[in-house]
């Protein structure tokens, strides 16, 4: 039995599937702990009125968790800025919540203001050591 060049290359593709599949099981599990070591996520799932906007009581936790002057840090956003973009690790300081649930953020790098959507990016609270 002759092993051809076809057989070595369907093996060097299923190796590095394999691979591949291996490191995005290991990046998921990484994140998965490290949110769990620095405490809860800033994750709140959305509870929508009839016309598109965040119930009363959401926006109310959130500023109630959030208030301005709050240190958050970033796990994961899902848009950002192509001419200011913020990373994960990144460390800012909340300004406001607004009627929608989007939560602004002076981020530490470069001074910047963007917003974090509270029911899609990933977020959690920086606690200060007194």
């Amino acid at each position: 039995m002759s092993v051809t060049v076809g057989d070595e290359i369907c093996l060097a593709v299923t190796a590095i599937l394999l691979f591949s599949s291996c490191l995005f099981a290991a990046a998921g599990l990484f994140m998965l702990l490290m949110s769990e070591k620095r405490g809860k996520v800033g994750k709140i799932k959305a509870v929508w009125t009839e016309n598109g906007r965040p119930s009363e009581s959401k926006i109310d936790k959130l500023r109630t968790l959030y208030p301005e002057g709050t240190r958050i840090a970033l796990e994961n956003i899902r848009k950002t800025d192509p001419d200011h973009p913020v990373h994960f690790g990144d460390t800012g300081t909340v300004e406001w919540v607004d009627d929608y649930g989007n939560i602004y953020v002076i981020w530490d790098r470069d001074c910047i203001r963007a917003k974090l959507i509270s029911d899609q990016d990933m977020f959690h609270k920086i606690e200060e050591k007194g």
